[in-house]
């Protein structure tokens, strides 16, 4: 009688291989990315009923233990999407510039941060010299931003834009869901880094 195979255990991938950030990152990559966060958008949808919605990414590059910011990925609402090529503006896809909230995050990792652009004066202390700035000019002023946390390091952010105030009832769930996709070991995202990349960041 024929020995019944035993399949193999699944063998984790070794910590520094996978493709590097940003060099590495191909449109398949862009795409699994901008998939998951679709998912993301619309349960924060489902939550805020919002017809205006941004879902964004930024990763560290590989080989760095300082924030080191690219864009990776940007998911937007159908309402937000027709906005955006009303006013004929891109995606920041590729962008690298730095912002003050990104290394904020990075260094409060378990806390949710939040920024109110409708507020005189926020702008200024947010938006340095060489930023885009395209979630203030689609009208995207209240803002919550996350740490990822994956791999053993603060690896990059994730992001929710909304044009109108939450509640806070709202608020709290908002908060809940991003930190569940961010920082939860199951979570689609934080398994897809960790799987897919070589992380850079601060350790943890």
């Amino acid at each position: 009688m024929a020995k019944a195979k035993i399949p193999k255990a699944r063998i984790p991938r070794p910590r520094g291989q996978g493709a590097k950030i940003p060099e590495g990152i191909t449109d398949a990559h862009r795409e699994r990315i901008k998939e998951i966060l679709g998912k993301l958008l619309k349960e924060i949808w489902q939550i805020t009923r919002q017809q205006e919605i941004l879902v964004n990414c930024r990763l560290n590059f590989s080989g760095t233990t300082t924030p080191s910011p690219i864009f990776v990925g940007w998911m937007e609402s159908q309402g937000l999407e027709t906005n955006r090529k009303k006013k004929r503006l891109g995606t920041p896809i590729g962008s690298t510039h730095p912002s003050p909230i990104y290394s904020e995050c990075l260094d409060n990792p378990g806390a949710v941060r939040e920024r109110d652009f409708s507020i005189p004066g926020v702008i200024g202390l947010e938006k340095s010299p060489g930023a885009l700035g395209y979630d203030v000019l689609l009208g995207l002023n209240f803002r919550r931003y996350i740490c990822i946390k994956a791999g053993g390091r603060c690896t990059g952010t994730l992001t929710v834009g909304l044009c109108n105030k939450l509640g806070d009832n709202t608020d709290i769930r908002v908060r809940e869901k991003l930190k569940e996709c961010a920082q939860d070991e199951k979570s689609e995202l934080v398994k897809y880094l960790q799987e897919t990349f070589q992380l850079g960041g601060p350790l943890l």
